[in-house]
């Protein structure tokens, strides 16, 4: 599911359903295209920064910011 996930999210916005580590559901809006990223300064939080193995840096669309998910807990995306 990462790689396809992965190009969803490269291609545009793509709505992800998951698991929080707290156990509770998120449907976040999000991409990786950085065209659509309103963020100019990338830092270490940043989609450059390093990411643990399966975790995928994104950009959640409502809140303009970067967050984290955990790839075995998405449950559907689209």
């Amino acid at each position: 599911m990462k790689i396809t996930l992965a190009k969803a999210l490269e291609a545009g916005p793509t709505t992800v359903t998951f698991t929080k580590v707290d156990g509770s559901k998120r449907v976040m809006r999000a991409t990786t295209n950085a065209s659509l990223i309103k963020y100019t300064y990338r830092t270490k939080e940043g989609a450059s920064a390093p990411v643990a193995a399966g975790l995928i840096r994104v950009w959640d669309l409502d809140k303009n910011e970067w967050r984290s998910i955990r790839t075995d807990s998405v449950k559907s995306f689209a």
